[in-house]
């Protein structure tokens, strides 16, 4: 079996989009604070903020999304929310199939996402608009955003579940 890798990160305009209107709205926000607020310290109120802002930017700026598939199955890895690396082994899959889906509607954003909030059917995505849904046998299902899986590989890969 060929073994496949990809990585992939949160695209920049996306960390752009969401970090642009909080820092717009802290600023906005703390600078009405200081100048209605007598005797107030813009610095002190100011700095959990910042420090809260600069985790969501280097969340979003370092994290990434790694899948391996090989012999033993999927193994994926959402850094920096997955310690160690996740597995699915062959014989717990029923199907594989490559979707398209839209990240908003489908599954409420980027991330690590549950579809209609329910922990049968989690999303692990950064970027794009397709993946790889995986059907286990004890129903669940868990959608792995690739933009790089081709037919080829997908067939390759269903031949693994007989």
């Amino acid at each position: 079996m060929t073994t496949f890798i990809e990585k992939q990160s949160f695209t920049k305009n996306l960390v752009f989009l969401i970090t642009m209107p909080l820092v717009v709205g802290l600023t906005i926000f703390f600078g009405i604070k200081t100048v209605t607020t007598p005797g107030m310290e813009a610095s002190g109120d100011i700095i959990i903020p910042i420090v809260l802002l600069l985790a969501v930017f280097a969340t979003l700026s370092l994290g990434n999304l790694k899948t391996i598939v090989n012999g033993d199955g999927f193994q994926f890895k959402m850094f920096p929310f997955h310690f160690r690396q996740k597995t699915i082994s062959w014989n717990e899959i029923e199907n594989i199939e490559m979707i398209e889906y839209q990240p908003i509607r489908d599954y409420g954003g980027w991330g690590i996402r549950l579809k209609n909030f329910s922990f049968k059917h989690i999303a692990y995505n950064v970027s794009g608009t397709k993946g790889i849904l995986i059907s286990l046998k004890n129903g669940k299902k868990v959608m792995i955003g690739s933009q790089k899986v081709s037919d080829d590989l997908l067939s390759e890969w269903k031949k693994c579940l007989a």
